[in-house]
């Protein structure tokens, strides 16, 4: 499946959970918070959309105690509570930021550091949108 997300929007999900050959895609900035307390699982991809720079989704789940990554990641991940497992397929790319627990890349994957252009509390004109 595919998940489109607006530019400029705040999502809030109660967990968050992708198979393998799923597609989240951020066609500009966007906040994503996670409310579970439990374990995110990203088998799909979480990617900016076609044409945006990196470093346009946050992802943030206070609660989470575990997130595995695997496929392409370009997104920042606050989840300071959180293991991170990234066992994607082999060689395939990370590409953001993290600010968890703990970290295990596994062999023969990649990571590139990309910092999150906006601030991590965004401002909104309405209740979920226009955001910057």
């Amino acid at each position: 499946g595919r998940l489109t997300l607006l530019a400029n929007s705040v999502y809030t999900f109660r967990s968050l959970n992708t198979d393998s050959g799923a597609r989240v895609i951020a066609n500009g900035p966007v906040w994503i918070y996670v409310t579970t307390n439990s374990v995110i699982h990203l088998r799909g991809a979480v990617l900016a959309g076609t044409g945006q720079p990196f470093g346009q989704v946050f992802i943030g789940a206070p609660n989470a105690f575990l997130v595995t990554i695997g496929a392409s990641f370009q997104a920042t991940l606050v989840a300071p509570r959180a293991s991170i497992s990234a066992d994607m397929v082999i060689f395939n790319e990370i590409s953001g930021s993290f600010f968890v627990h703990d970290f295990e890349l596994h062999q023969g994957r990649v990571m590139r550091f990309v910092p999150f252009q906006r601030s991590w509390i965004p401002t909104c004109t309405t209740s979920f949108g226009g955001c910057n």
